[in-house]
């Protein structure tokens, strides 16, 4: 997570609570699901985890895969979100499940 921030200039947390006091484990699953519910909790934004297909979207792989192929609009020039479903195990009856991705990742 940290590492994938960096690599696109980013600061390694958004939340401010995280940026000013970091963790000092270093779990990027944990880390980034403090640092998400921080940040949502920081706006007053209710947390709520997207269902695909019936199943818990899993935030932590999602956000890394996407940010390993370059970003949101990178991953939607190239028609990546079919192929992030399939790595997701979203299952094949969910049809919108690209859709549903780009709409997740973006709220």
């Amino acid at each position: 997570f940290t590492a994938a921030h960096a690599r696109l200039g980013r600061p390694p947390f958004l939340s401010t609570a995280l940026r000013d006091h970091p963790p000092e484990e270093d779990n990027p699953r944990a880390n980034f699901l403090a640092d998400f519910s921080n940040f949502m909790a920081e706006r007053g934004l209710p947390i709520k985890t997207p269902k695909l297909g019936g199943k818990d979207l899993d935030m932590y792989a999602f956000f890394a895969e996407v940010l390993s192929r370059g970003g949101l609009q990178n991953c939607i020039d190239h028609q990546e979100l079919k192929l992030l479903a399939r790595i997701l195990n979203v299952p094949p009856t969910c049809t919108s499940a690209a859709y549903m991705l780009r709409v997740s990742y973006i709220s």
